[in-house]
């Protein structure tokens, strides 16, 4: 299940990634946008008119459903429904007709899953770069989408919503997560968007998502921000400060390495830690209810804070 991606395309970039014509770009000046949750506003690329040329859009990502107070029956704001299982997308009502009639592609240059452990671990995944510097390649989400009826639209905001399909999670993903989204091969592009049901179908069962890295993790990392310090690992070229029998409030960096039992290491934001459990908190103590995002363990080999050179 997916419900947090990132896209740092700029509006350019994905009309030429995906085809589509100048006059048919709604986005405007687009900015990049290092966290897209449930609920807001996100580009995709359909079909203008069903079957025309490609458009570049935003749409509230997922499809709504009413709700109604328990207390007294009214309407509420609207029930969110963000992923659509591949396995039945074309069965379930709610995604039917989309899955049918109405499919998108859904820019991306990152999505999170979450890790086992309390306080879980936020794993960032990218595809693998095919050229040095390139290090968020872009790709595509297979979505579906579909006008809201007025009452909902205007609830939410948006008359447009869509969905992200999720599949089995294979490859590095598949250490994290039982689910992820299904990543479509560029050569695939226009058979989503215009094939039939069975070419849909074939698409969602041979996706792309073997090629998948982890990008970034940590603890409260909620975003994937072009500017956001990168991953810190022993090959980083920093002055390591091992910290495991100080305090919380006796560091003065920003992230925390954890080495585990099994050889994984992964970074921990400070600030997160000092405010779940306190600047006075032993780091050793704070830390003890995190897993391992590869092995699932608890076993902390050492602790580790970084400083440049």
């Amino acid at each position: 299940m997916c419900s947090l991606y990132s896209n740092l395309s700029t509006a350019d970039e994905m009309r030429r990634m995906f085809r589509v014509g100048v006059a048919n770009c709604r986005l405007g000046d687009a900015p990049a946008l290092p966290a897209v949750w449930p609920g807001t506003m996100a580009p995709v690329v359909r079909l203008s008119e069903g079957s025309g040329p490609r458009e570049l859009l935003n749409m509230g990502w997922g499809f709504l459903t009413p709700r109604y107070s328990k207390r007294d029956g009214r309407p509420i704001r609207p029930a969110v429904r963000h992923n659509a299982k591949a396995e039945r997308v074309g069965a379930i009502p709610l995604w039917r007709s989309s899955f049918m009639e109405r499919r998108c592609l859904v820019p991306a240059t990152s999505f999170r899953e979450t890790g086992g452990g309390r306080p879980a671990a936020d794993v960032w995944f990218a595809m693998a770069p095919e050229r040095d510097g390139d290090a968020r390649p872009r790709f595509a989400f297979a979505g579906i989408w579909r006008p809201e009826p007025p009452d909902l639209g205007t609830a939410a905001g948006t008359p447009l919503t869509y969905s992200v399909i999720t599949t089995a999670a294979v490859g590095a993903v598949a250490t994290v997560h039982s689910r992820m989204p299904v990543i479509l091969a560029p050569d695939g592009y226009d058979r989503w968007l215009r094939g039939g049901v069975g070419e849909a179908r074939a698409l969602l069962a041979a996706h792309a998502g073997a090629r998948l890295r982890i990008a970034r993790e940590g603890i409260g990392v909620r975003e994937d921000a072009p500017d956001a310090p990168p991953p810190v690992t022993p090959e980083s070229g920093v002055t390591r400060l091992r910290v495991d029998g100080l305090c919380l409030d006796a560091v003065g960096c920003a992230f925390l390495q954890v080495v585990c039992d099994c050889g994984h290491t992964g970074e921990v934001p400070v600030a997160a830690l000092r405010e779940r459990y306190g600047r006075a908190a032993r780091i050793r103590d704070a830390l003890g209810a995190t897993r391992c995002s590869r092995c699932g363990g608890r076993a902390i080999k050492a602790v580790y804070a970084f400083d440049s050179p």
